[in-house]
């Protein structure tokens, strides 16, 4: 129906998941002209009142205030490997222990709340200037020309940097976001034989932590909020990834 005019692989999923439930789908346009007509019934207090009644439960949970949880819902592993025993064993969560995990998180001060957050401009401010030293377009450009290979059938170039990371790239007009996918040599296949799952517990830890260099995690997810960008990361057996679009 889109006639391969859908700019976002996103969207296009979006579009086969409701025509496989029946769904009915607007044209971009048309659900922009129906939240234009809605949004001025819609005020602020409405949303906050709203938001409060579906997230109450979790920010409010072990208060008077807060509603009964219906259920709570975790994913855990059935087993566990034991280092100093080497050898697996089962891995049990009680309702107390989920419980204690929820009163423990600390609750924020007014000031904390009220903490203004600087948001960088740039995460690489300076580094570009220390790595490329004195006159770096001109050594810069001519390096990119002699390393430059163009596939004249699929229009992809491809590059080899100093440090000899290999990067291809291709521009496409059926995109209206740009993606990027770095891949790094040492997957689940790089874990030692005493500390098997230590590549995903890494690539997890920082994902979750989400700071970056002197960064701390607020700055980086304003930094993206602000950018339009999203970071995932991943891994595989082989190699660990980053995806990012932008």
């Amino acid at each position: 129906a889109e006639d391969d005019t859908v700019p976002s692989e996103d969207h296009l999923n979006f579009i086969m998941t409701s025509d496989v439930f029946n769904h009915t789908v607007l044209h971009p346009e048309q659900s922009y002209q129906a939240f234009r007509e809605v949004a001025p019934h819609v005020s602020v207090e409405q949303v906050q009142t709203t938001a409060k009644w579906m997230l109450g439960f979790l920010g409010h949970f072990g208060k008077v205030v807060a509603p009964p949880a219906t259920a709570i819902v975790v994913c855990t592993p059935t087993q566990v490997f034991e280092e100093h025993t080497q050898q697996w064993a089962p891995f049990h969560v009680a309702e107390e222990d989920i419980v204690d995990l929820l009163l423990s998180v600390p609750d924020k001060s007014r000031e904390e709340a009220l903490n203004q957050v600087d948001v960088p401009e740039s995460l690489l401010s300076g580094h570009l200037e220390r790595l490329l030293g004195q006159g770096p377009v001109d050594a810069a450009t001519t390096w990119r020309f002699a390393s430059r290979k163009v596939d004249k059938d699929t229009g992809i170039v491809q590059y080899m940097l100093p440090n000899g990371a290999k990067v291809n790239y291709v521009c496409t007009k059926n995109e209206s976001q740009g993606s990027m996918r770095i891949l790094a040599p040492g997957g689940r296949s790089a874990d030692a034989p005493d500390s098997i799952g230590s590549t995903a517990v890494g690539i997890r830890a920082l994902s979750e932590a989400g700071a970056v260099g002197s960064f701390a995690r607020e700055q980086i997810e304003l930094f993206a909020v602000s950018s339009v960008m999203s970071v995932h990361l991943d891994l595989n057996f082989e190699s660990s990834l980053i995806d990012v679009n932008f």
